[in-house]
């Protein structure tokens, strides 16, 4: 036969039905059982597809290139030897799928000509654009192009803390979520792969490396010595909100989440609104929340954030200034002294510092990695039903039954789709975070002054780890599931802050400033919080802020697993 391919999709050929005189020939070319057709049995003849059919029958075909018919290498052929007489079966091309148009009728000896379609599904030109969509490869990233896989990762999380340093970035949710949606877009659009190697990488290595390097400042005993009355406010706050992820499990339709997402998600945000991201993203990984829920719960509680808020600095104008602070308002009315005072803190200095020591940098990765290690041993030691955290659910349990071998592998090539703890041991980011806060509190001066060059590179790790959030993520996924989170961190949050003025006023008397910065220390961070109260010159205020804050850090992810496996999951979903 005469086989002339065609430059980009099809190929034209014209091919003799061989007659009785040439099989002998033919049947002597290497073959290979292949699978049963519809019009008959298909094998390979060297390198082409082709099919028995019946005399007089419609046979469909396809074309594979010169090259491959004379190698024998093509990877999806087949076809079948021809019998020794004419009015036996005789093999024509056949198709790889099931839309190739029907072709001529075939008698013995006769000359045909048949056209070939199009054999892959790649997008089509529109108006004459995009005519070399067809020719790429899609996603145009691929999972094992490691080093383009990391470029984007970088070049995403690069973006969010661009973003924040712009008014619309920062109005829009900052750095995390800008990084967490540009990355969902990519994937969505095809430009990024959903899941790949350097994904668990970032997950199993990375974020739990992020964890040591935010809690560096976490000494308790000076939590406790100086925090004063805001360590009160700010507990009454934590059971603000953790009274108001009752209220809301019970009343927001989570059903659409899944009888054992639904909790795991509500003792995630409840994590989150006591102490901050990191909290969120560890109870993810412990409770082995699916990625697309993870960013969807973070689409939602940015965008609550915002809410909260506004409406946090709208009931902080009725406040009274702490008495300390008083006199200082008549000789400082711009507050420009309680702000250069928050500064020359130590543990303020060592959080808001800009600077970055490279020796000090490499100190505090190293002290991270070895709390890592640690962590990871002990992990592995653990009985493996710890991991469920006394949860009574399918999922716990089949977890329980996986968490030994996934710790003793570290890494699980299964991609964020199924969760955080099959690349990373659920008991690994608790165990880290109880072993940092020991080695700061026992050694504050040393393991503190290295937090301003840790917590810089702790925010480089975040912003990779919101960007692989993103990119495993779904549009629609998080389209039908953002509204309902939205609706629990809302009715979640404003109970927390109703609770925390209403009943740290009337029933502990306390001042309410001291409420709403332990409330902005609950939600916001410390970070937040202290900037608030030198925005407020409430400058007695701001160490307690930014101590109460840290301490959020170090317990709502124990008070997040615990709660949640104890009381949330027990509860029916609405």
């Amino acid at each position: 036969w005469d086989h002339t391919p065609r430059a980009v999709e099809t190929a034209r050929f014209q091919m003799f039905v061989p007659p009785a005189s040439l099989t002998s020939r033919l049947n002597a070319v290497p073959r290979r059982v292949g699978r049963t057709s519809k019009n008959g049995h298909a094998t390979t003849i060297g390198a082409q597809r082709f099919v028995t059919t019946k005399v007089g029958a419609r046979p469909r075909c396809v074309s594979v290139s010169r090259a491959a018919c004379l190698s024998g290498t093509h990877g999806n052929t087949r076809g079948i030897s021809v019998t020794n007489t004419p009015t036996q079966p005789v093999s024509v091309p056949s198709t790889l799928g099931n839309t190739a148009k029907a072709a001529p009728r075939v008698a013995p000896g006769r000359r045909v000509t048949q056209i070939n379609r199009q054999t892959t599904h790649r997008p089509r030109a529109f108006l004459g654009v995009g005519e070399g969509l067809s020719t790429l490869a899609w996603p145009l990233v691929q999972p094992n192009h490691h080093w383009a896989v990391w470029a984007a990762i970088l070049c995403a999380s690069t973006f969010g803390l661009w973003g924040n340093k712009q008014r619309w970035g920062a109005r829009v949710g900052g750095a995390s979520l800008l990084s967490t949606l540009f990355a969902l877009v990519l994937a969505n659009t095809g430009v990024i792969p959903n899941h790949a190697p350097a994904y668990d990488v970032v997950i199993a290595f990375l974020l739990p490396l992020a964890v040591p390097l935010l809690l560096l400042t976490a000494d308790l005993r000076r939590v406790i010595t100086c925090t004063g009355r805001v360590l009160w406010c700010f507990l009454v706050g934590a059971l603000g909100t953790t009274i108001g992820s009752v209220l809301a499990y019970t009343i927001c339709p989570m059903a659409s989440l899944g009888a054992d997402n639904a909790w795991k998600m509500g003792a995630a945000l409840m994590a989150r609104h006591i102490g901050g991201a990191v909290n969120y993203v560890a109870v993810a990984g412990g409770l082995n929340i699916p990625g697309d829920l993870v960013a969807a719960g973070l689409a939602a509680d940015n965008l609550m954030n915002a809410v909260y808020f506004a409406v946090l600095f709208a009931v902080a104008r009725t406040a009274s200034p702490p008495d300390a602070d008083a006199d200082y308002d008549q000789l400082d009315p711009n507050h420009v002294a309680a702000r250069d005072e928050a500064k020359s803190d130590v543990i303020l200095t060592a959080r808001l510092s800009n600077s970055f020591d490279v020796l000090k940098g490499s100190c505090a990765l190293s002290l991270a990695a070895v709390v890592c290690a640690v962590s990871g041993v002990i992990a592995a030691s653990l009985p493996a039903s710890w991991s469920s955290f006394g949860a009574a659910t399918s999922t716990a349990a089949a977890l329980a039954g996986t968490t030994a071998v996934a710790a003793k592998t570290a890494v699980v090539a299964t991609g964020l789709a199924g969760g955080i703890a099959n690349v990373v041991s659920p008991l690994m980011i608790p165990i880290a975070t109880i072993v940092t806060i020991a080695c700061a509190t026992a050694f504050p001066k040393r393991v503190g002054g290295l937090a301003p060059s840790g917590e810089a590179l702790a925010a480089i790790v975040m912003q990779c780890f919101f960007v692989v959030i993103g990119a495993s993520g779904s549009i629609k996924m998080m389209w039908t599931t953002a509204p309902c989170l939205f609706l629990y961190s809302f009715v979640q949050v404003m109970f927390h802050l109703l609770f925390t003025v209403v009943v740290g006023e009337k029933v502990f008397g306390l001042r309410r400033a001291d409420l709403l910065i332990a409330s902005n220390s609950n939600v916001g961070g410390p970070t937040t919080a202290a900037a608030m109260a030198a925005s407020k010159g409430w400058r007695s205020l701001v160490v307690p802020a930014m101590l109460t804050g840290v301490l959020g850090y170090a317990v709502a992810t124990f008070a997040g697993l615990s709660f949640g496996a104890a009381v949330l999951s027990k509860l029916p979903v609405t």
